[in-house]
């Protein structure tokens, strides 16, 4: 003699199914690529074709550019909130308007208890492209906007007018709530039909107030903790080698290169 199965149990099942659903797919939508004013590609939906939580990669042709995206999040990071753009590609196939392109999340919660002084990091580098000439200006900035309390911080611009360049930016980031966005904003401006351009990016929020280093005025300042001085140091070292390269394989050679994620 066969049991009937009451109907409640089963449609409890299906509402904790459809809830852990949505709170994963709700998680993971508030990573975004948005480019002039659009969002293209949203992590684990339209216009993803990683299947990895964190990471998006997107390609596709937004007023006449052509567009190659590789970037990821670090949500699951205790020590370091963290938004890295590890390609941008960009080939001006017939766009005649300034380009923008923001890469962030909206549900940063790291470092811990790390309330009031953080250091906001931004990381930049432009490449050559060894399929096209470069042209025009890229810039970029770091955003970090606390949830609720009004804790919100901008760097000051990275920009390059050349085909190569690599700096970095701090500055102190007053957080006001556990929850905040962080985005990387990216611009390119007067860049020739034809012609292309290769760029790396990294936004950063960590724990600890920015000091001043002891380094003439103008110098980028020291950030505390080790991870981030590390990455500075990077990004300082291929600022210089980008000056100094002055042969076509030293630019290749560059070309295959970014500043790393921080860990």
């Amino acid at each position: 003699m066969f049991r009937s199965i009451s109907p409640r149990p089963v449609a409890a099942l299906a509402l904790a199914w459809a809830a852990f659903f949505t709170a994963n797919s709700s998680a993971r939508a508030a990573f975004t690529i948005n480019i002039n004013g659009t969002v293209v590609a949203t992590d684990g939906g339209a216009g993803d074709t990683d299947a990895a939580a964190g990471a998006i990669n997107y390609t596709g042709t937004v007023d006449g550019y052509m567009i190659q995206i590789t970037t990821q999040t670090t949500l699951s990071s205790s020590t370091v909130g963290d938004v890295t753009t590890s390609q941008l590609l960009v080939v001006n196939e017939s766009g005649t308007a300034p380009l923008s392109v923001t890469l962030g999340d909206s549900t940063f919660n790291t470092p811990a208890g790390t309330l009031g002084n953080s250091t906001l990091f931004a990381s930049f580098t432009r490449n050559l492209s060894a399929a096209a000439t470069t042209s025009g200006t890229a810039s970029m900035t770091s955003t970090a906007e606390s949830a609720s309390g009004g804790g919100t911080a901008t760097t000051d611009p990275i920009a390059f007018s050349g085909s190569l360049g690599a700096d970095a930016k701090t500055t102190g980031f007053n957080r006001t709530s556990d929850v905040y966005s962080l985005f990387t904003n990216v611009a390119v401006d007067g860049l020739k039909i034809g012609d292309a351009v290769v760029l790396t990016a990294d936004s950063a929020v960590t724990g600890g107030s920015v000091t001043p280093t002891p380094a003439p005025a103008g110098a980028v300042m020291l950030l505390s903790g080790l991870p981030v001085l590390a990455l500075w140091r990077r990004a300082q070292r291929v600022r210089q080698e980008c000056t100094i390269a002055g042969t076509e394989r030293a630019r290749k050679q560059l070309l295959a290169r970014s500043v790393p994620a921080l860990y």
